[in-house]
């Protein structure tokens, strides 16, 4: 780190090597802490309850972080002064951040009975006590964690009150260099459509439009054009597909607080489109549907699929069915389904369903859209499986390309007959391309 400003030490020329060399030579007791228990004792009647004022207003200076008292002098970078001279500004105000109570739990570490946690577990576990345990709340359901977090927000936007002039003045000058209006460069479907979007400097959210490839119709407008000329194409008949901005609409005047969306993605026939939308900020998509034949969102009962990721994949030829990944309480990506449009979802078919917690799915298509591809990940591990899409549903199998092999990663595809693999096996440094 930025403590030691000496001369870097022989074989550690692009680091401050002599922090690492005094790090080696230090002798750990076996007897120090191996969990958090060492943060109980005789902090845990004062952290029990909130905080008093802050050290550095200690105007004595004595074994407080004033310039007398030598924790301020001991900082180990300026950025480290600066932040204890603020912590000093928002002392002297009264701004206190919430402390938490301890609350010491002992959490096992290893194998536990009736619970998965994968291979080569230690056994018997290792049990280490955690005062901030309680902090857990997987379920978020917790209204003490929640009213935590609302406390953390409200201690932030009051100690950062001082920068608001700033913020506001970055914004403005960021917002100055926009344009007025931006369009993206239209993207070509099979079926004689494109698609793209476009954004305004006076609204939020982008609005979603389509196009026919084709010389007789009522021309788009100019901006539009141009970016068509320039890859050789001639749109006309706007149709105006997917306004996000109007989707934000509370319904009382206002707008949500959040919203992020998926899409839309046309069915292969044009005839309808779906797009996924999440209002929560967890990364929770309700999919919907929409016929552009009437303009309208499809309504029946049980339309919408909720709990995925926002990934849709339809069927290589009609409407009839799309393929989602959804995910479990933990949002994690585990099961890819096919939904039959006008179908509740508790009907749909599962095609794949990954139980181990480490890894998590994701789909795509292959470049010539003969496949769904679908890569079961963890953070070091990947495993990918093929369903063809020219062929009949019910004749088509799931094919796993290669299984799963501890610590090698691979991406697929394919085109024109053969698959094309990037893995990093071998112990490949950057990877290589197979096919």
């Amino acid at each position: 780190d930025d403590s030691y400003c000496g001369q870097p030490v022989k074989g550690f020329d692009d680091s401050q090597g002599a922090g690492i060399a005094a790090f080696k030579a230090t002798s750990l007791k076996p007897s120090g802490p191996t969990d958090f228990g060492f943060l109980l004792g005789q902090q845990q009647e004062a952290r029990s309850t909130p905080l008093p004022a802050s050290p550095l207003s200690n105007s004595s200076g004595v074994g407080g972080y004033g310039d007398s008292g030598g924790v301020l002098k001991r900082c180990r970078s300026k950025g480290d002064q600066d932040m204890w001279i603020e912590t000093k500004r928002l002392a002297v105000e009264g701004l206190q951040p919430p402390a938490p109570p301890l609350r010491p739990q002992e959490v096992l570490f290893g194998a536990v009975q009736g619970e998965d946690r994968g291979s080569n577990l230690m056994d018997p576990p290792l049990v280490r006590t955690d005062p901030f345990h309680w902090l857990r709340d997987d379920m978020h359901e917790n209204e003490e964690i929640r009213q935590l977090l609302e406390d953390e927000d409200l201690y932030c936007c009051r100690a950062l009150a001082s920068l608001q002039e700033l913020s506001d003045e970055l914004h403005r000058e960021m917002r100055s260099h926009e344009k007025e209006s931006s369009v993206g460069i239209p993207s070509i479907y099979p079926g004689g459509y494109a698609y793209y979007s476009r954004g305004s400097k006076k609204k939020a959210y982008e609005s979603h439009f389509r196009a026919r490839i084709q010389r007789d119709g009522n021309p788009v407008p100019s901006d539009v054009a141009a970016l068509a000329q320039a890859i050789d194409l001639q749109l006309v008949d706007e149709e105006l597909l997917l306004d996000e901005n109007e989707l934000n609409d509370d319904g009382e005047g206002g707008s949500r607080p959040y919203l992020s969306t998926c899409g839309p993605d046309p069915s292969a026939d044009h005839v309808l489109f779906a797009y996924a939308k999440d209002f929560e900020g967890n990364d929770s998509y309700r999919i919907s549907f929409h016929d552009t034949r009437q303009n309208a969102e499809l309504k029946e009962d049980n339309v919408e699929l909720e709990e995925t990721d926002g990934s849709i994949l339809w069927e290589n030829s009609g409407h009839a069915a799309i393929y989602y990944v959804g995910h479990d309480h933990e949002f994690r990506g585990y099961i890819v389904r096919k939904h039959v449009v006008g179908t509740p979802q508790s009907s749909d078919t599962v095609v794949l369903e990954e139980k181990d917690r480490r890894f998590s799915v994701s789909i795509c298509k292959s470049s010539d859209e003969r496949f769904l591809i679908i890569q079961s990940a963890s953070s070091e591990t990947a495993e990918n499986y093929l369903l063809d899409l020219d062929t009949d549903s019910k004749q088509s199998k799931l094919i796993s390309v290669c299984a799963r092999e501890f610590g090698i990663h691979y991406d697929v595809d394919h085109c024109m007959g053969f698959l094309y693999i990037l893995t990093d096996k071998d112990g490949t440094k950057n990877s290589k391309l197979c096919r």
